[in-house]
């Protein structure tokens, strides 16, 4: 059974890239284009691992992670921060909401995909 791996962006290219990648790899992917899809998806289907951007209408990534993060259910997913966003502030808030790693956008592939393979060691 392949590793299931949520996706969250408001750009469609970039799920739609990271989805091929991922499929290519062999991994399950679901995708989400806001924070209240992506947070339905996370109790529903539970995904291995969520790749999550930070910048989305409504609920920001940011709020979804903290979400995610505090849920008994949920708190174990690991989840990567993809964003354009790389400050020294956004990543110590990323990592302060109890993210598992943080990559800036546009990401080299191999690199999310080897932190990927990592986390869900």
């Amino acid at each position: 059974m392949p590793k299931k791996i949520l996706i969250v962006d408001d750009d469609r290219n970039v799920v739609e890239g990271v989805k091929a990648l991922l499929e290519y790899k062999k991994y399950g992917v679901l995708t989400a284009y806001d924070g209240v899809s992506a947070l339905k998806a996370v109790r529903l289907e539970k995904p291995d691992l969520v790749v999550l951007d930070v910048m989305m209408p409504g609920i920001d990534g940011y709020s979804v992670l903290e979400t995610i993060k505090s849920d008994q259910d949920t708190k174990n997913i690991p989840v990567i921060m993809l964003t354009s966003r790389d400050t020294m502030g956004d990543i110590e808030k990323s990592l302060e909401n109890n993210a598992d790693w943080h990559i800036r956008k546009p990401c080299n592939g191999k690199h999310l995909v080897d932190k990927i393979i990592q986390l869900l060691k």
